[in-house]
């Protein structure tokens, strides 16, 4: 849906355009999966390998950059979030700024490179890759849908004082009802054509679970030695010394 809607040829617009999408949609799924996301986009759009790796290496910076300032973009900052050490609105409030200028300057850089038009072969439409029995409706019904869910994991942490992954499961529940209801109006498709949600998560991202699995299961072995807090204890006393100091 989203790829559909961009025309532009010139290499500048584009440019920004992919890393703002990118940015933003970094602060909503994990860095890895934003920038494989984005790359394949890019691949329908840019023909030339070489522009390619212009465009791939501002996708990495802004999905890095998108995941930082929002407490569900970063594997880092789930875990300080999670452990309650750090609050939705003022982390965003103190890395917003910082974030969008290392995604700024590097664009301007990036933008001494590019030059002219991408030739119009580059581009294909987009809507062919689209179920024709989705309509376009409801494939902008389902994106807003998705993204929108994400967007209220916070809120939801904030209101009900759950953990964040019962707002997770609550949107996915959400996002399910709503596909199950669509689909059950579609009597003239078959089943095998059918993205249900069971169907997708069959496709699900093993390597990013495995990846925040082991992360978890090394911070709490560390933290089990006791590791976790004789470090801390050794920054204080450092930090301390450093003040006493000045």
């Amino acid at each position: 849906f989203i790829t559909s809607r961009i025309s532009t040829r010139n290499k500048h617009k584009l440019l920004w355009i992919i890393t703002t999408i990118t940015f933003f949609m970094s602060a909503l799924l994990d860095n890895m999966t934003t920038t494989i996301i984005m790359v394949m986009l890019l691949r329908k759009l840019v023909a030339n390998y070489k522009e390619r790796w212009v465009f791939a290496s501002m996708i990495v910076i802004a999905a890095n950059s998108g995941g930082a300032w929002s407490p569900i973009g970063d594997v880092t900052t789930i875990m300080l979030w999670v452990k309650g050490n750090i609050t939705a609105l003022p982390l965003v409030k103190a890395t917003i700024l910082p974030c969008i200028a290392s995604v700024v300057i590097p664009i301007l850089l990036a933008s001494r490179i590019l030059k002219g038009i991408l030739r119009a072969p580059d581009y294909v439409d987009m809507d062919s890759n689209r179920p024709q029995y989705i309509s376009k409706r409801e494939s902008l019904y389902i994106l807003l849908l998705g993204v929108g869910l994400l967007v209220m994991v916070p809120v939801f942490k904030s209101l009900t004082h759950l953990p964040p992954y019962m707002g997770v499961m609550t949107a996915l529940g959400i996002l399910w009802v709503y596909t199950e209801i669509m689909y059950s109006h579609k009597r003239d498709v078959e089943e095998s054509m059918k993205n249900r949600v069971t169907k997708v998560i069959r496709h699900i991202d093993m390597p990013t679970i495995l990846f925040f699995l082991g992360i978890l299961m090394s911070v709490a072995a560390l933290q089990s030695a006791g590791i976790l807090s004789q470090f801390s204890t050794f920054l204080d006393e450092k930090v301390h010394n450093v003040y006493a100091i000045n």
